[in-house]
């Protein structure tokens, strides 16, 4: 009797541990700060570090849908990603986060939202043109190991304004 209630604690603390790291709010922070990295690399522009972000956090078989309907995978998303970087004069501000998440075992998923104000090159070519991109997305995580790794990303909503005038 006694080995089973032992038993029946040791469940409980384990159970208590299990709940306590996959805590929604736990969850969020860790991949908060994980985006808050990428964020920093981006306002840098700095390829090497988004490439490293992208490989670290999106698992091999990640699949992205934009607001088109398109779908990429994971090389496709960073080889875009490194091609509109480099388009980039400067990263004026970028804002990126989380605004809701679901925890079911080892799977979350988040609503996220970016904020990016970007100065590119204008169609003139002695000007510069002001980007402004207002994206929100719905995210799919798995935790692997310690980690949680984004599966899917599909884009809901999305604004891009070129001098305040709305493109594509």
């Amino acid at each position: 009797m006694r080995t089973r209630y032992v038993f029946g604690i040791a469940i409980f603390a384990l159970s208590m541990m299990t709940n306590a790291i996959d805590d929604p709010a736990a969850v969020k922070a860790s991949i908060q700060k994980e985006m808050n990295g990428y964020v920093s690399a981006m306002k840098k522009k700095d390829l090497k570090v988004v490439e490293k972000f992208i490989l670290a956090n999106f698992t091999p078989e990640f699949k992205d849908t934009d607001s088109l309907g398109k779908v990429r995978t994971r090389q496709e998303t960073l080889d875009l990603m490194k091609q509109n970087i480099a388009q980039l004069k400067s990263v004026d501000k970028m804002e990126l986060s989380i605004t809701s998440i679901k925890v079911a075992g080892n799977t979350a998923t988040t609503s996220e939202h970016m904020v990016l104000e970007a100065t590119i090159p204008s169609a003139e070519p002695t000007k510069t043109s002001k980007l402004s991109v207002d994206s929100i997305w719905i995210g799919t995580y798995v935790k692997k190991g310690a980690k949680w790794l984004c599966t899917t990303s599909k884009t809901t909503k999305e604004k891009v304004l070129i001098d305040g005038k709305p493109i594509g």
